[in-house]
Formats: structure tokens, C-alpha cells, sequence
């Protein structure tokens, strides 16, 4: 008769847990690999979104500067012209 040895049964069973314990962490870690991916395209892609914004804003301050110097030296000039030293 062919009768299973004591601690064979057992020993099968933990074989299979650990085969069970291997998959579950390698759901986990491909889990945990999609979630690194996403972030890091979610950071790259704010990263352009930042530098791009930073760029408008600073297209748009040297824009006011010039406007702002152009005026302030159009007002200088003519405050010098309407004093009375000049006249």
C-alpha cells in the first residue's frame, strides 16, 4: 500500500502557501510599479506645465516693464518740460 509519509501532507501544503505568498507579492509589486509609473508621468507632465506657465508670466512681466518704463520716461519728460527752469 502506497500510504503518504507524517510530515509529507504538510510539507505540500507549505509549498503551496508559498506559492500563493509568491504570487500575492508579485500582484503587489506590479500593483505598486503601476502606481510609480503614473506618478512619475504625473509629476513630468506638470513639470512641462510649470515651465510653460513660467515662461507666459515671464513674457508678460517684461512686457508690462517695457510699457511701464516707456510711460514713466514719457511722464519724466514731460514734468521736465512743464517746470519752469525749462521755460
Amino acid at each position: 500500500m502506497n500510504l503518504p509519509r507524517p510530515g509529507e501532507a504538510t510539507r505540500k501544503r507549505r509549498q503551496a502557501e508559498r506559492g500563493t505568498a509568491v504570487i500575492v507579492m508579485l500582484f503587489l509589486l506590479a500593483i505598486l510599479l503601476i502606481y510609480i509609473g503614473g506618478n512619475l508621468r504625473t509629476l513630468d507632465s506638470l513639470g512641462r506645465e510649470l515651465r510653460i506657465l513660467e515662461q507666459k508670466q515671464t513674457h508678460r512681466l517684461e512686457t508690462f516693464a517695457r510699457t511701464n518704463v516707456f510711460n514713466v520716461a514719457k511722464d519724466t519728460a514731460a514734468i521736465e518740460l512743464s517746470t519752469p527752469a525749462h521755460k
